[in-house]
């Protein structure tokens, strides 16, 4: 066995290394990942390795100085270097130091696993390591993601074709997976938690090669190795047999959620088929698993759903159409009478009706898009109708497509009901308390602002404020300090580089995962693909 250690500052790229493979299957035992070069040459000098990845540009060591003391202390040991294109002739200048190599960031689980062979070559001193060596590469080819999956994929998106015979195919398969009686599960991960690395296409398939390899070896012991593990451009997909009960079912799933939030800190979300009884019903299995997934729009992500668990009732049929319409009017009557307060109220209780009917996300949506419209039509029958204001109500409107979460659509509808209060307040003077109210959160929105706090610093009781509030804004205080601080990262984000935890901060969120919450919450975008947005603008946009 070679023994290697790897040294990358970044976490992500780290455990997506770790991850890539079964590691013993071509021969290499990982004795050690370390997150700097001070931490990686305190491992190296406990136990020398001989294979070492570094990346170039770490903090406290970098790659160089670390490939020089590795000379010291372990002369024949083998480096190659990761490094970005930035770093080309640095890394050059690496390898006639003697690095035997450098990869070039973003780079593929394949590119990397072909460099270490090769590294594995150079380091053997007799042929029959050498023919070892051969014959751990073609264990590696056959390691390599198998036709079947595209196969399998074909299958899960159409139904049988006249004169196929899916039975023929499936017996030249490689797998201990019966056709028949088997459940199809569909793993999504969480919408915005990978944002960061699409922006370089080659990390994110190294983490989804990762993301297979943590899935298979959760559930192939459990599940006694009948399963297929194979993925489409946004989702991966585990055929399995059904050898143990649902309970049992639910937490290995439950567990392969853990293991990818532990080793690649990716939250999941996973929807599982009925029972398929044949491999030609596969298309059927398939839209099952999707429409248990669907299932987090009302519910939340983070679950495991089961498509035999859902109401089969569960559909737009069920929900009383007349009580949307009510409260819809209630709202538009209350707006028109300045009873800003009431309108909110009715704006909540008709989402207390969509929630309790548990709507697919399209059903939802498309009632969604008819209060806008109402909501539109009121503005537009205000005199004195700012252009502006029409203008950003119509394009919240349009964000109600994107929304991924009953709560994102919820935040979506009380903005533009906010719009709308907006366009009655005009010429309309707001309360002297609730306008001091208002300056407090624009002054101090990055500290621990409360409704107690900042009713105590104007002299009025909470309660009092809070209704006050409401009833001017048509929102509440805390929705309102929420958006302003939203309002403020964005413009953060528009405005510099600054990382996505710094911009939590900066206003008010001290846990960068509640913040990218309810960023993505009043925007239906995570931080990160909202500043992945702006940088292709050809221009820096300014307040």
């Amino acid at each position: 066995m070679f023994k290697l250690m790897i040294a990358e500052d970044e976490s992500a790229i780290r455990n997506g290394i770790i991850q890539m493979t079964n590691w013993e299957l071509i021969g290499i035992q990982l004795i050690g990942a370390a997150s700097n070069g001070t931490e990686a040459l305190e491992m190296i000098q406990a136990t020398p390795p001989d294979l070492l990845i570094t990346d170039i540009r770490m903090p406290e060591i970098d790659g160089l100085e670390l490939v020089s003391r590795m000379r010291e202390i372990r002369p024949d040991c083998i480096c190659i270097l990761l490094t970005g294109h930035n770093d080309f002739t640095y890394a050059q200048a690496a390898v006639k130091a003697g690095a035997f190599d450098f990869i070039l960031k973003p780079s593929s689980p394949e590119e990397i696993i072909q460099t270490l062979l090769r590294a594995m070559k150079a380091y053997n001193k007799t042929a029959k390591l050498k023919d070892d060596v051969t014959i751990l590469e073609e264990r590696w080819r056959q390691h390599l993601y198998l036709v079947e999956s595209e196969v399998i994929g074909r299958w899960m998106h159409a139904p049988k074709a006249p004169g196929e015979d899916r039975l023929n195919q499936w017996s030249h398969f490689n797998t201990k997976l019966l056709p028949e009686a088997f459940y199809l599960a569909v793993i999504s991960i969480n919408i915005g938690t990978v944002d960061r690395f699409r922006q370089r296409p080659s990390d994110w398939e190294l983490i989804r090669y990762s993301v297979m390899n943590v899935i298979g070896e959760t559930l192939s012991e459990k599940l006694q190795g009948r399963l297929e593990v194979v993925r489409d451009s946004e989702h991966f997909f585990v055929l399995f047999q059904d050898i143990i009960n649902e309970r049992e079912i639910r937490n290995l799933f439950i567990e392969a959620q853990h293991n990818l939030n532990a080793f690649l800190d990716l939250p999941s979300t996973i929807g599982i088929s009925a029972a398929c009884q044949h491999i030609n019903y596969l298309h059927v299995a398939y839209k099952q698993a999707i429409r248990a997934l669907e299932s987090r729009f009302m519910r939340g992500n983070g679950e495991v759903f089961f498509f035999q668990e859902l109401d089969v009732a569960t559909n737009a049929s069920l929900l009383p159409e007349h009580i949307l319409r009510e409260y819809e009017q209630f709202t538009l009557n209350h707006l028109r009478e300045g009873q800003n307060d009431l309108a909110a109220d009715g704006l909540e209780e008709w989402f207390r009706c969509l929630k309790e009917a548990e709507l697919f996300r399209r059903y939802a949506q498309r009632y969604a898009i008819t209060f806008s419209a109402s909501l539109i039509r009121f503005i537009e029958e205000q005199p004195q109708t700012d252009i502006g204001l029409y203008g950003r109500i119509v394009s919240l409107a349009e964000q109600i497509g994107e929304t991924d979460s009953i709560d994102e659509l919820q935040g979506v509808m009380q903005r533009i009901l906010q719009q709308a209060v907006g366009s009655m307040n005009l010429k309309k003077k707001i309360h002297r308390t609730v306008q001091q109210a208002l300056e407090l959160i624009h002054a101090q929105y990055a500290s621990n602002l409360m409704l107690k706090s900042t009713a105590e610093s104007i002299f009025v009781s909470p309660n009092y404020l809070s209704s006050l509030f409401k009833q001017e804004m048509g929102i509440n205080f805390l929705d309102y300090l929420h958006q302003y601080r939203v309002d403020q990262a964005k413009l953060l984000l528009m405005q510099t580089d600054a990382k996505i935890g710094s911009v939590a901060q900066q206003v008010g969120y001290f846990d960068e995962a509640h913040f990218a919450r309810t960023f993505k919450k009043w925007t239906t975008q995570s931080p990160s693909l909202f500043q992945k947005g702006v940088k292709s603008l050809p221009f820096k946009p300014t307040k």
